[in-house]
């Protein structure tokens, strides 16, 4: 039924690519800068074949819902007809490094140039866009890099001129990463 109450049915020849849940190969809680996979599967749940090319896309995000400001990992380009139907999985080598510690997730954006002309569903089943059917988000991906305390000293044993004044140099003592 369509909003304004009649029935509408999808069209016959419609593509409805819908993006999964992106899998991260590595751990859940990252305290570095990790390369690791990434599985992305993008699925054809409309009545009939793409019929081009089309670019998915591998975002890094701070939060749940895809923008501009997302970091993007990679594009991956699709070069096949899907068939209705279908589906078509890659796995795909990626390094996360995140800006900052905090929470993330991957993020996959189906056909993100909208070059397969698409027609969707929404909750009402009427023929409407619907953008989200087109991401895929993965679970939470937590970057807790360790931090480091570098003792500074601007006072050099036996050298009191290096300890104040404009020419003060700051020496950082040899620190071993293994501690």
């Amino acid at each position: 039924v369509d909003r304004d109450g009649g029935d509408t049915d999808p069209p016959a020849d419609a593509v409805n690519l819908v993006a999964d849940a992106p899998v991260w190969s590595g751990a859940a809680s990252l305290a570095a800068i990790t390369a690791g996979t990434v599985t992305v599967t993008v699925r054809n749940i409309g009545t009939a074949a793409t019929d081009g090319r089309w670019v998915d896309s591998l975002w890094l995000s701070d939060d749940e819902t895809w923008s501009a400001d997302d970091t993007l990992l990679t594009a991956i380009p699709r070069t096949a007809a899907l068939a209705a139907g279908d589906s078509v999985t890659i796995e795909s080598a990626v390094t996360l490094a995140p800006p900052r510690a905090g929470t993330y997730r991957l993020i996959v954006k189906a056909d993100t140039r909208d070059e397969i002309a698409e027609s969707r569903l929404d909750d009402d089943d009427a023929t409407v866009p619907a953008e989200d059917d087109n991401l895929g988000v993965s679970d939470e991906i937590v970057f807790d890099p360790p931090t480091l305390d570098i003792p500074v000293s601007a006072d050099v044993p036996g050298d009191p001129t290096t300890a104040t004044g404009p020419g003060a140099v700051i020496h950082i003592p040899e620190i071993d990463a293994g501690t």
